[in-house]
């Protein structure tokens, strides 16, 4: 048994009986194996599947208790069907119905929830360089999010966005700033929108964390040149068929003008 300080053997030796001394001749195998067994103190090891999501929770660490934060996504404004990622794929074309709440009835006493900033990446890190802001301050920030309850005047938070694709990725992860905030507190739990105040004395860090969901895989939009190009068609066949029965339709009318002026003149020599 030897240590180091980054790694760990363990060497042995396995044999089999020895010979028998004095014996002329031997039918026994020998047998003598060397081996050893070396780890590391510290490994990297990676999962062989791709992580799923679920419905995300945040857990804060208060004097009052430890307290649950949840985002979940849901599919229309009555939210009753939740999607069920990242099996469902959406389309880009389609509103997002988002609920954060804070976990269980007990809090009502103590907490409200209140939404600082939402934004969204096109990775799971939700402070890479590239990012879209949906809420800032505890007001819309995409001319598409519509909050569809009184944010901070209850321990649920609902909104809703129009999807959206980063160029170039297939993914989106959304990232919620939520706060735990006490109801008479120094700093009101509802916002007023547009913001026209910061306030200077904010609540400890442990009352304000991330929330995070994702991947979201989109379904991509049809291509605008396939549409274009199909009512380029559309309109060569349509064109087409009229090229084809005016002159036709031109031909019978003069066709139909020579008997008439034939019948004309074989009548007229019949009166004579």
């Amino acid at each position: 048994f030897q240590q180091n300080g980054s790694h760990v053997s363990y060497s042995n030796v396995i044999e089999s009986e020895q010979e028998a001394r004095g014996g002329v001749i031997s039918r026994r195998f020998q047998l003598e194996v060397h081996f050893s067994c070396v780890y590391a103190y510290e490994q990297v090891v990676k999962l062989p599947f791709a992580l799923t999501a679920a419905d995300k929770l945040v857990q804060f660490m208060v004097s009052e208790g430890h307290f649950n934060v949840s985002m979940t996504l849901y599919k229309t404004a009555s939210y009753l069907q939740p999607y069920h990622l990242p099996t469902t794929a959406i389309p880009v074309t389609d509103t997002l119905y988002v609920l954060l709440k804070i976990e269980g009835q007990h809090q009502l006493k103590y907490f409200l929830l209140s939404i600082e900033d939402c934004w969204a990446t096109p990775s799971v890190d939700p402070y890479q360089d590239m990012w879209h802001k949906l809420i800032e301050n505890g007001c819309p920030h995409d001319e598409t999010v519509t909050y569809l309850n009184a944010i901070g005047e209850s321990t649920a938070a609902k909104f809703s966005f129009q999807m959206f694709q980063f160029v170039g990725y297939p993914e989106v992860f959304l990232h919620c700033r939520v706060r735990l905030c006490v109801p008479d507190g120094p700093e009101p739990c509802t916002k007023q929108c547009p913001r026209r105040w910061m306030s200077k004395r904010a609540l400890a860090d442990d009352y304000n964390k991330i929330v995070s969901y994702g991947p979201i895989h989109l379904l991509a939009a049809p291509a605008l040149g396939a549409e274009t190009r199909r009512s380029r068609t559309d309109q060569q066949d349509w064109g087409a068929g009229p090229s084809l029965w005016i002159p036709g339709a031109i031909i019978l009318l003069c066709a139909l003008g020579v008997l008439a002026m034939a019948a004309a003149a074989i009548g007229a020599r019949w009166r004579r």
